[in-house]
């Protein structure tokens, strides 16, 4: 049988970004079967089923959906879910990984940004088979390339996507021809960033630091205003406020003084930094509204002369970012779904003594008979139920604790 004549192999695709697409278009065009993909993503399933291709949901019953279906390759493209050994199982030949980052010094989650935070000057992506450990399998597939001046998460990103695409097109040749090469990973020189793991102090910049080394930060937290962050932003703390910063740059002061505000203008903030000044710009408030760094300033309390950062416990808060974080994406969404309950006799107008503003707090006092703070609070709650007429809404909660 000649080379043209040779049954291309068939997979299964599985993944949540738009690699994924780019990925099993190129396979479509050299005439493999896509016996399934395998995504939740809106985009890749529309994509899928525009294609005819057969599609099913990530999860617990991957391997009862995929159950009898015959495929060589399960390939699996940014895909973030974790695979039980029922689906690894599964393909006759073998089931690959594309990493976003060079394995094995960078196995795990937000590797590019935990590059950039290090100040690597080379980074890559890596095909690799995919084994019941994370990110350990053998290296089928390896791409590197250096780290520009000024490279931001963004950026280090979409070179990772270029690199993707011309690897991912080198695997599938290997793979039609039966020419893999597997590479054992050198375990001593693995590291391993866990899908929780944080930058220190939740990415509040620290001034008594060289100014070069706060822009390394700003820059690696930098993932673009297109794209969700759902790592960690780089901040700006003085008097319990806070400000986003996306953007920074170091400027040469031999008289700079570190954490002192030297300028602000339509530039940003200049700020003494370790032995230079670093000038902040791209502010931003916590719920997402762009500010100006005037309007950072005042929302702040900052003024040319402030010193900034200071008296915080660095690592008292790294601490309880790292115990935050995992409940995070829930309280995200959480959040964005508040359904508040009208309170009673609340003002309709200013100056009315009988009723309440729509900020004032109500205060609950004590109860004949209540047994504790948190009796008089569901009492008060079945209270608003009642009169509302509803069953489930949201209220600010406030104790003196």
């Amino acid at each position: 049988m000649s080379a043209s004549q040779t049954p291309k192999p068939s997979c299964v695709l599985a993944g949540s970004e738009s690699l994924l697409i780019q990925c099993g278009a190129l396979l479509l065009e050299r005439e493999w079967g896509i016996a399934y993909v395998v995504s939740k993503d809106e985009a890749i399933v529309d994509w899928a089923e525009a294609q005819g291709l057969a599609v099913c949901a990530p999860g617990k019953s991957l391997a009862a959906s995929l159950s009898g279906v015959a495929f060589d390759w399960f390939l699996s493209i940014t895909n973030l879910s974790i695979l039980s050994e029922d689906v690894l199982a599964l393909p006759q030949k073998g089931a690959i990984n594309f990493h976003d980052g060079p394995l094995p010094a960078y196995a795990g989650m937000y590797t590019p940004a935990w590059a950039l935070l290090h100040g690597a000057s080379e980074y890559g992506i890596t095909f690799h088979e995919m084994t019941a450990g994370i990110d350990d399998g053998r290296i089928l597939v390896q791409k590197r390339f250096p780290i520009a001046d000024g490279e931001t998460s963004l950026s280090l990103n979409t070179s990772c996507y270029a690199a993707a695409i011309e690897g991912f097109a080198e695997l599938a040749t290997q793979l039609e021809t039966d020419a893999l090469a597997p590479v054992e990973q050198d375990a001593s020189g693995r590291s391993y960033f866990a899908r929780h793991q944080r930058p220190e102090a939740a990415g509040v910049l620290d001034f008594d630091r060289p100014a070069a080394e706060n822009a390394r930060i700003v820059r690696a937290l930098d993932f673009g205003d297109r794209y969700e962050n759902p790592f960690c932003a780089a901040k700006v703390v003085h008097d319990g406020r806070v400000a986003r910063v996306s953007s920074a740059r170091v400027e040469a002061d031999a008289e700079a003084e570190a954490g002192v505000v030297r300028l602000i203008d339509d530039a940003g903030w200049h700020v003494g930094a370790g032995e230079d000044t670093l000038v902040l710009s791209g502010f931003g408030c916590p719920r997402g509204r762009a500010w100006s760094p005037a309007e950072a300033a005042e929302a702040l309390g900052v003024a040319v002369g402030t010193r900034l950062a200071s008296g915080i416990d660095r690592a008292k808060l790294t601490a309880s970012n790292e115990a935050m974080t995992p409940a995070e994406r829930f309280w995200a969404r959480r959040l964005e779904k508040l359904d508040p309950v009208e309170a009673p006799y609340r003002s309709s107008g200013q100056g009315d003594e009988a009723g309440r503003s729509a900020s004032e707090p109500l205060v609950l006092e004590p109860l004949a008979g209540a047994e504790s703070g948190d009796d008089v609070a569901a009492r008060f709650l079945l209270y608003l139920a009642r009169i509302q007429g509803v069953h489930a809404f949201d209220v600010t909660w406030v104790d003196e604790a």
